[in-house]
Order: structure tokens, then C-alpha cells, then sequence
């Protein structure tokens, strides 16, 4: 981190402490200083705030059962035990982003998690999380309330819980599909598979751009384009003159069904949406647009993020100039379609090279079927294909240094797991297990 940016980190903090310090601190003031520390990545202090405004609505006996659902508070800083009720009143990409947590409540101690959710989202879950005790529809489409000791808020849990930067739970993939409906795509031209998601939700345009801005991804040579946009904005495809993607007749508003076509696709490069968080919790690569005022989730000058290991984050310089994202995004995309790799799907490895775009190149033992990926875990990632065919190292100049530590660790002759270090934007070690195709 720059000098500017740790005096930045001080003084946002030193502001926040303010603000919980203060004796009569107003409603703005205790927003402005949460949005800072929370922008600086000091959850510590915002954590503070939030249980002085707790504190606050107990003294006075605030309610918000006039507010709509989404501006509703739900916790009310009780010990989470026995039967715990997580409600969703958010959007899709915030339920998705925290849902995360239930299996930090069963971790803790919880005994039953009931999750009241998006009834677009229960399949995707009830797949993906057995930790889940009971799922409920949220909405009219509830028979009833359900029963609970302690409710809560899927927004509210990183503050209950205490995450802290360093330890947000961000192991993926924590959503998953059926693997026989996420097979590759089989193409005669090898190509780099790029989904593409160019409008947010009409509540907030500024997360948004035409679809025609990003008909410079189509002219890369080596990438075929696919849509993953849902909704009334995926119209533009059919204008005149607009880039041209793979799949124009796929239209399922479906949320299992976009999972499935991202977990076939090698990178998802989307704007600030649902399927940004989707593409992340599935533990893909996607490179997420954001606008010149992003969400605090995103925090500020990071090009990664803490909640999503596979997650890049591309931003704007100045309001409303898209067009320098596009530029950086196709640069590094061109450099991506441009590097030499054999032709695979997202099952077979191509992913994980997405995923990992700085990895230093590999020497693997020389090997007459070539040798054979078969697990790569480190902080947030634990990905284990069934088959990820490497190139040769016949064929290809690889290199690594494993430590002695790891030798040790390895039950045969045949297998080694060094520890490879990633460079930016991915700061981060990962350890990799390979051997010899027989």
C-alpha cells in the first residue's frame, strides 16, 4: 500500500473513531463515517458504529415497519443461538455475496439456520448449501412465518459475526451447479468463452453502459462473445451494428440456468450486478466494471477483492468514462486470447488459468502422457477438476521452486505440491498437486 493510501486509511479511521466517540453524533454523520471505514476496509470501525446505532434504536425504541422491506433493520444485537432466521430483503447480488455466512453460523455453534430468500435463488441454494436447515420463500409466495430464536438480516451478518478484512470467509466455489449441466462448449475454432453482463438494475443507471460500448470485445481475435445480460436490456443485441454473440436465443431469466452457462464459459466480465456475485460465489473468473462511485463492498484503489478470490475490478478514472474501462479490459483480454495454450473448456483448466491470469509458468516432471493438474488450493480457492491437462513439459518452458515443507507433504515419488506465488492483482499462494497421466 502507497504512503497516500495509508494516510488515507489513517485519517478515515481516526474520522470514524470520531463519530463513535461523540456523545450525539447525527444519523448523516454516523452514515458518513461507516461508508468511510468501510471504503478503507476498516470493518472494525464501522462494526463500532453499527452497534451505536443499535444502541440507539433500543434507547428510543425505534421502528421500521413503515419502511420498505429493503430499508428495514433486522438484527437487534442479540446472541445468535438456537434457531436463527436469516431474511433476504435485498437484492440478488446481496443475498448471493452473503449467504456465505451460514456456514460460519453452523460453525459457531448455531444449531438450525432457516434462510427466507428470493424464491429465484432457492434452487441455486438448496443445491449449494446443506448447511441451510429449511429454505422459505420471501414475498407472497411465504405460507407462513417461520419459527426462530434470533433473526437477522443476510446484510446484517458480517457486522454480528465481527469480519474483519483479513477474515472474511472467502473460500469458493460455495454455490455450485449440476455437473452434467455445465459441460464445455465444443467448438470448431478454439476461443477464449467471455459471458458478458452490461446493465445493472434501472435503480441505479450509473452502473450501467450500452451494450455497443463493448463491441470492441468482439473484434479480439480468439474470443467468442456470450451474453449472460437478463431482462429488458438484452434487446440490444438485436440493434443494428451491435457486437455479435454466441447465443441469441437464450433467454431464460433462470438463476440456476446462468450459473450453469458461467461454469461453462472461461471469464465473465460484467458490471455491478447479480451476476457478478453469481460468477464469483461459482468460484469463476469475472472481471468486474465499476463505476467512478462503487459500492462500499468494493472498497477504494483495489483492483481485487477480498470477497471474491477469482474476482478482477476494473474502474473508472472520471464519472461516466466507460470508455477507459473498455480500453483496459480489452488490452487485458487481448493479452489473454493472445497467449498460447491448448484448446479446453472451462472444466478442463482453461478456467483455472483465467482465475489466475499472473502465475508464473510451471516445470513439470517430462511425462509420456504429460502430466495432469488434479487439485489447487489456497486462500478462497479449492479447485479440484476431474481432468486439467497442462502442456508438456516437453513442449513448454515451466519453472518453479517447491519447498522442502511441501516435498514432505507429498505421499509419492510421482507428486509434488509447490507453492506458487501470485502476483497482481491476486496477492496470494497456492499450492498445486500434479503427477504423470498413465
Amino acid at each position: 500500500m502507497s504512503d497516500r493510501r495509508l494516510r488515507r486509511h489513517s485519517t478515515m479511521r481516526t474520522e470514524a473513531d470520531a463519530v463513535v466517540t461523540d456523545s450525539g453524533p447525527t444519523d448523516a454523520e454516523i452514515h458518513q463515517g461507516w461508508m468511510q471505514a468501510m471504503l478503507t476496509g476498516d470493518f472494525e470501525a464501522a462494526w463500532r458504529l453499527s452497534d451505536l446505532v443499535i444502541e440507539r434504536r433500543r434507547r428510543l425504541g425505534l421502528s421500521c415497519a413503515d419502511r420498505p422491506l429493503h430499508l428495514r433493520w433486522v438484527w437487534d444485537g442479540r446472541p445468535l443461538r438456537g434457531t436463527v432466521l436469516v431474511r433476504c430483503h435485498h437484492g440478488l447480488g446481496d443475498t448471493i455475496q452473503f449467504i456465505r455466512y451460514v456456514a460460519v453460523l453452523k460453525e459457531r455453534g448455531v444449531e438450525r439456520v432457516v434462510v427466507q430468500a428470493q424464491p429465484a435463488l432457492i434452487p441455486l441454494l438448496a443445491r449449494s448449501m446443506p448447511e441451510i436447515d429449511a429454505l422459505v420463500p420471501l414475498g407472497e409466495a411465504a405460507s407462513e412465518e417461520p419459527r426462530f430464536d434470533v433473526e437477522i438480516e443476510s446484510t446484517e451478518l458480517p457486522h454480528a459475526l465481527r469480519t474483519t478484512l483479513d477474515t472474511v470467509p472467502a473460500a469458493v466455489p460455495y454455490l455450485k451447479v449440476d455437473p452434467a449441466h455445465a459441460e464445455p462448449f465444443h467448438r470448431s475454432q478454439p476461443a477464449l468463452k467471455v459471458g458478458i453482463v452490461w446493465a445493472a438494475g434501472a435503480w441505479h443507471p450509473a452502473r450501467s453502459l450500452p451494450f455497443a460500448a463493448l463491441a470492441p470485445l468482439a473484434d479480439i481475435p480468439g474470443v467468442a462473445l456470450y451474453a449472460l445480460q437478463r431482462g429488458p436490456e438484452r434487446a440490444q443485441i438485436f440493434l443494428p451494428g451491435a457486437p455479435t454473440v454466441e447465443n441469441p436465443d437464450d433467454d431464460s431469466d433462470d438463476v440456476l440456468d446462468t450459473a450453469s452457462l458461467i461454469r461453462r464459459l472461461d471469464l465473465v466480465v460484467s458490471v455491478d450486478t447479480m451476476v457478478a456475485h453469481l460468477a464469483g460465489a461459482l468460484g469463476a473468473p469475472v472481471w468486474t466494471l465499476l463505476h467512478d462511485a462503487a459500492d462500499w463492498r468494493w472498497m477504494r484503489d483495489r483492483a481485487d477483492s477480498p470477497w471474491y478470490p477469482t474476482m478482477r475490478l476494473f474502474r473508472q478514472r472520471t464519472p461516466g468514462d466507460w470508455a477507459s474501462v473498455v480500453h483496459d479490459v480489452v488490452r487485458e483480454l487481448r493479452t489473454r486470447a493472445e497467449a498460447p495454450s491448448p484448446a479446453c473448456g472451462r472444466g478442463s483448466g482453461c478456467g483455472l488459468r483465467s482465475a489466475l491470469p499472473a502465475l508464473p509458468a510451471l516445470t513439470l516432471p517430462r511425462c509420456r502422457a504429460g502430466p495432469s493438474l488434479s487439485r489447487v488450493r489456497g486462500r478462497g480457492i479449492d479447485y479440484a477438476p476431474a481432468s486439467a491437462p497442462l502442456p508438456a513439459a516437453a513442449s513448454a518452458p515451466f519453472s518453479f521452486a517447491a519447498s522442502e515443507a511441501s516435498r514432505k507433504r507429498s505421499r509419492s515419488p510421482s507428486r509434488t505440491a509447490p507453492v506458487l506465488p501470485v502476483s497482481t492483482p491476486v496477492r496470494r499462494s497456492f499450492t498445486i498437486w500434479y503427477g504423470c497421466r498413465t
